[in-house]
């Protein structure tokens, strides 16, 4: 590294001389850096905008745009682009889940923690997992799961078959079952439909759900095509359209139980009073059935952000 001489006086006049380093820094690593984040970044949106998939143009009817992509992508999570192991983690991730036929159309149930995610964008604080806390914002943000205040940070991450304890069942990009209470300790599980696995109420443990005739504790203990009889605690098939039924999972789908009857769901833009009766599952606040909106992680890479 280049020196420069400073000149300077001291007590009896004395010159001296005087070597020293160049107060400018060394950038190579920072450039080095750069040309990683900038490497990521493109092939991050090469498989958002791969014209096999073109998951922009497939969920949200956008033009597919690699410019676009890059530009909210560098925006969504500027500290996740500064993480070394998050980035390569995150590829490998991406590299396993992007050959999937529904890598575009279920893209918020794909198993990619350490890709950037805008809603971790608020995390800013620097307290690790099992950390006491007092709100969210005290949480450092971690790359293998969403991360929340529950006395300690907790990170929530996929659990396999067996892990707990679990917190919810999700499906389709969304929870279905939530379990009471919030779980201790610097780790809990969410249980994917999508892997087989329920979050079990009374184990707090992610089981595969039962087959039809196998015991259960409630529906979630099932198969998705059984639920679970209060009478016997056994897991029962649905009952077809036009049969008597006391709740909404005891009917197949595409039907709900609607005056204590199985009846046909109702379509996008009908009346409904609770999301069970519509078909997309979503009950809007103008009491309508409403569209299954896009995963806000996949739309953030896909628009610009707003200034």
């Amino acid at each position: 590294m280049r020196g420069k001489i400073i000149l300077g006086r001291m007590g009896a006049g004395f010159l001296t001389v005087v070597a020293c380093s160049s107060d400018r820094p060394d950038d190579s690593a920072q450039k080095a850096e750069e040309k990683f984040v900038s490497k990521f970044v493109s092939d991050f949106c090469d498989a958002l905008v791969d014209p096999t998939k073109v998951c922009c143009q497939t969920g949200l009817n956008l033009t597919s745009d690699k410019t676009v992509c890059q530009k909210a992508v560098l925006e969504v999570e500027p500290a996740m682009l500064k993480d070394e192991p998050a980035r390569t983690a995150c590829l490998a991730q991406l590299r396993a889940a992007s050959p999937l036929t529904d890598f575009c159309t279920d893209f918020g149930n794909i198993d990619l923690p350490a890709c950037p995610d805008l809603r971790r964008k608020l995390l800013t604080g620097k307290k690790k997992a099992g950390e006491p806390c007092a709100t969210d914002l005290e949480c450092a943000p971690d790359y293998t799961g969403p991360v929340a205040c529950k006395v300690v940070c907790q990170v929530t991450k996929r659990g396999k078959e067996g892990d707990g304890p679990c917190v919810a069942t999700v499906e389709a990009s969304k929870v279905v079952k939530k379990q009471k209470g919030d779980a201790e300790g610097a780790t809990a599980f969410s249980c994917y439909m999508r892997d087989s696995l329920s979050c079990d109420a009374a184990t707090k443990k992610c089981i595969k759900p039962k087959d039809i005739g196998g015991d259960c504790t409630d529906h979630d203990s099932c198969v998705r095509t059984a639920y679970c009889d209060d009478t016997t605690k056994k897991c029962t098939i649905r009952r077809p359209r036009g049969t008597s039924c006391g709740a909404d999972r005891q009917c197949q789908a595409p039907t709900n139980c609607d005056e204590t009857f199985c009846r046909e769901d109702v379509a996008e833009g009908a009346a409904c009073d609770r999301a069970e009766v519509c078909a997309t599952d979503i009950c809007g606040e103008s009491k309508k059935c409403e569209k299954v909106g896009i995963d806000s992680r996949l739309e953030s890479f896909c628009r610009l952000p707003q200034k």
